[in-house]
């Protein structure tokens, strides 16, 4: 199993009522919004009905750290801080959480009050010169696999 980062890349016009359920049910309101799920067998079914609106791929630990520190937050619009998941959860910093989610032995419900999402900048430089309409490589969507690592530290 491995950790994979969701992004949402298109907005919610012209979108079918029933992907649009399935998005909000997996935090996916808005563009930029962002979600790690562990892989499986929902999560492909997931990947596929969205796939013309997400670009996912595998995400790196260092990188799970990084989105933590910088864009992690509880109920309330408050930052994520190593005070905070000390009292809240069993693990006592956000690198020790981190490393624990990415290895498949945590989970976001273990933490009380995480926002289990995290809200991007768009990215520095933009997406793909094709736009947001074609597939990776050329455009925007689908999965990049290692790649996505590299856009999520230009919307950080």
């Amino acid at each position: 199993m491995s950790l994979i980062a969701i992004l949402r890349v298109r907005g919610s016009m012209e979108t079918r009522g029933k992907l649009e359920v399935v998005m909000k049910q997996n935090h996916l309101t808005r563009k930029n919004h962002m979600i790690l799920i562990q892989s499986g067998p929902q999560t492909t079914g997931f990947l596929h009905v969205a796939n013309d609106w997400i670009t996912y791929g595998e995400v790196s630990e260092k990188v799970v750290e990084k989105l933590f520190r910088e864009r992690g937050e509880v109920i309330g619009g408050k930052r994520l801080t190593d005070e905070f998941l000390s009292k809240n959860s069993k693990y006592k910093t956000i690198s020790d959480y981190a490393k624990h989610l990415f290895e498949g032995t945590a989970n976001f419900k273990e933490v009380e009050n995480l926002k289990p999402l995290f809200r991007l900048h768009p990215p520095i430089k933009g997406f793909e010169r094709l736009g947001i309409k074609q597939r990776y490589p050329k455009g925007a969507l689908g999965n990049r696999k290692e790649k996505i690592n590299d856009l999520i530290l230009r919307m950080l």
